[in-house]
């Protein structure tokens, strides 16, 4: 059954949407799956693609890719300084809020000498 411009919502159906969004507002199934994006999904993301290969010619290189984290979301001030910021200060500023990502990476490269593999653990981006 669809609605149309023509059709009478019944009073029953009006009441069940003002429970709804009652319960769970307009944004909440956005919220929802941001939150799980970021909490697992980023993660698998990076999990399936395992490694980069990167042709360089006599030079073999792989970068592996690790753990991704996400830090405390802050903001870099006029002179500089970093700090924490919260969402009401970025709202008011009219500042992104955001979160420094960081992806640990081993890059692995051999040589005809040697085997070389180091974890480093880099700054990506800022997540939103």
């Amino acid at each position: 059954m669809s609605i149309t411009s023509t059709t009478t919502v019944s009073p029953q159906i009006w009441e069940l949407i003002k429970r709804f969004l009652e319960e769970k507002g307009l944004v909440r199934q956005h919220i929802d799956s941001y939150n799980e994006f970021i909490e697992t999904g980023l993660q698998a993301i990076v999990d399936e693609t395992g490694e980069i290969p990167i042709e360089i010619e006599d030079y073999p290189l792989k970068i592996k890719l690790g753990k991704i984290e996400i830090g405390t979301p802050r903001v870099t001030e006029v002179d500089g300084s970093e700090r924490q910021i919260f969402p009401t200060e970025a709202r008011i500023r009219n500042l992104t809020y955001a979160a420094p990502l960081h992806l640990e990476m081993t890059p692995n490269w051999r040589t005809r000498r040697s085997n070389r593999n180091r974890l480093h653990r880099r700054f990506s981006s800022d997540a939103p």
